[in-house]
């Protein structure tokens, strides 16, 4: 389920590079509000820490992406969308040029793009990001990746809110095998992996599949408006 794997999606708490205490602090008192619900609190230390980043390093550094894109994440979850995809964009624009090869944080950019448009039902726009990130994923760390199987799955769920389940299936299932592989049964990822395939095959008329993949539920007569389709992020990089 969308909603509970990316709810924060898209905040970073520690970069890589190295960084002042001030930022760091700023950075981690805004995640600690918005994980606590408070998105709107969250906004002035995320704000600040991207003031300082911007000061400290200027307008094109790695760590201004990892602000703005904090940033952008409590935007969405406000729903404060206008304001949000151009963080969004500046982030990406940023990570578009850094040199050396393209990597794990150009796809979460492009993966939280693709579910800023998919929040909003603007599948079209949210499609080519979605299938971006899975190329470079895929690329850097293999087709049976579970980074992978992140991409795979949000395309999946989009064609899921499209009420598309025929294209949905497949790449559902390739997420679920990918992730049956390395993750435990109770893992999130592996409970979002099982309903969505529930939710899937039911609505295919699949009914004894829906029953492998539904967790001890009857899906006999199965109400599709008690099961819900997928709930797209907000309906949420990514981790990046």
């Amino acid at each position: 389920m969308k909603t509970y794997l990316l709810a924060l999606a898209g905040l970073l708490a520690t970069a890589v590079l190295a960084q002042s205490p001030e930022w760091q602090k700023l950075t981690d008192d805004a995640i600690a509000l918005h994980k606590q619900g408070q998105s709107e609190k969250a906004l002035v230390p995320a704000q600040q820490a991207l003031d300082i980043a911007v000061k400290e390093r200027g307008e094109n550094h790695p760590l201004t992406a990892m602000s703005l894109n904090n940033l952008a994440v409590m935007d969405r979850t406000l729903g404060k969308y206008a304001e949000s995809e151009a963080l969004y964009l500046r982030a990406l624009a940023i990570r578009e040029k850094a040199p050396g090869p393209k990597n794990a944080d150009l796809a979460a950019s492009l993966d939280n793009m693709g579910i800023l448009f998919d929040v909003q039902s603007q599948f079209e726009r949210a499609e080519p990001y979605y299938r971006r990130a899975l190329e470079l994923r895929e690329k850097a760390n293999g087709p049976e990746s579970l980074e992978a199987a992140r991409s795979l799955n949000n395309l999946g769920e989009m064609y899921m809110a499209k009420r598309q389940y025929d294209k949905a299936e497949p790449l559902l299932k390739h997420a679920y095998a990918i992730r049956s592989a390395s993750v435990a049964k109770e893992d999130p990822q592996m409970k979002q992996s099982t309903r969505n395939l529930a939710i899937t095959y039911a609505a295919l008329g699949q009914i004894p599949l829906a029953e492998q993949y539904a967790d001890g539920q009857v899906i006999e007569g199965l109400n599709l408006k008690l099961l819900s389709a997928p709930q797209s992020p907000g309906r949420g990089s990514d981790k990046k």
